[in-house]
This record gives C-alpha cells, sequence and structure tokens, in this order.
C-alpha cells in the first residue's frame, strides 16, 4: 500500500521507505519523511497507519497554506525557505520530535533512530546529524512557543549535517 502525497510517494513496509513519485527523493527529506511516520508510531499505542501519515501531512500544508508547488521545490532543491517553516514546525509538533511549547525534543529523535533503524548502518550516522543539532533547542527564538523559528532552525540543521555526512568519504 501507499499513499501519494502531490510529490512524493509514502510506502509502509517492515523496513521503513519513503520515496518519491517523478522526483529524486532527497536524504533530508527521506529523513524528514521516515521522522513523521516513525516518530508518530512511537508515541500512539497502534502501528501509524497510512491514514495518520496522510492527516499529519495534509493538514499541516492546508494549516500552514503550502502548495504542492513548494513541496515538490523542497524535494527536488533542498530550498526549505520556499515553504512556511510553521509547516515544518506543525509536522515536528505532531511527531514529537518538539513539544508543545516548541522545544526540541533530542531524547525522542534519538528514540525514534534507534527503533527505526536497529542494528543497521545508518543508525550512527542519523543519531550524529540528531546530536550536532542538540544546539538548536538551546537558540533564542522571537515566536515562542508556535516554534516555527525553531523549525527552520533545526531543518537548517539536519539538511545541512545530511549534507556533510553524505560528502564525507566512506
Amino acid at each position: 500500500m501507499s499513499l501519494e502525497f502531490s510529490a512524493f510517494t509514502v510506502k509502509t513496509r517492515k523496513d521503513l521507505e519513503c520515496e518519491t513519485k517523478n522526483y529524486k527523493m532527497s536524504e533530508f527529506m527521506g529523513v524528514l519523511c521516515a521522522i513523521v511516520m516513525s516518530l508518530n508510531s512511537v508515541y500512539t499505542d497502534a502501528p501509524l497507519g497510512l491514514g495518520d501519515i496522510n492527516t499529519i501531512l495534509l493538514d499541516c500544508a492546508k494549516e500552514n497554506k503550502v502548495t504542492n508547488d513548494q513541496l515538490r521545490t523542497v524535494v527536488t532543491s533542498q530550498d526549505t525557505k520556499s515553504v512556511n517553516s510553521c509547516f515544518f514546525a506543525c509536522l515536528f509538533k505532531r511527531s514529537k520530535i518538539m513539544n508543545d511549547k516548541g522545544e526540541f525534543d533530542v531524547k525522542s529523535g534519538l528514540t525514534y533512530v534507534r527503533q527505526v533503524l536497529p542494528g543497521r548502518p545508518e543508525t550512527a550516522v542519523a543519531e550524529s546529524i540528531i546530536k550536532e543539532c542538540e544546539s538548536v533547542k538551546n537558540t533564542a527564538v522571537n515566536d515562542g512557543e508556535a516554534g516555527c523559528e525553531r523549525a527552520a532552525l533545526l531543518v537548517a540543521c539536519l539538511l545541512e549535517q545530511t549534507t556533510k555526512k553524505a560528502r564525507k568519504p566512506k
């Protein structure tokens, strides 16, 4: 089963997978997609269903007036500035990466990584990316509990760290 959300398709299987439909999925968007899927399932009693993912993505897009074209731009170019940062805050809050006070929850991020990638080589890299972005939780922002500014900082950090890790020789 899969659900189509404009520029990308989300598939749920034993090994969580996110892929694009007609676009190359950036590593960052893959991580973001997996975070939304997996962290939400960590905090619910039932496994995350496709309807839940669809609801999160569509509700956050609607609430923040994010268009399909803007999402397509993020997926294809990694230009997160084309999307209202409150969209990312909405995704992060609903997936418990950010709490209701708009604060980045590093512990939840690390829990997610360990549950989604147990024993896989990517686990250490994903954990290090989250840890590298821990400073975001202490950065002063002007929008308080809204979390939009912090979400923008977190997205920028995750993208930067993912790019750095991808460029390192293996």
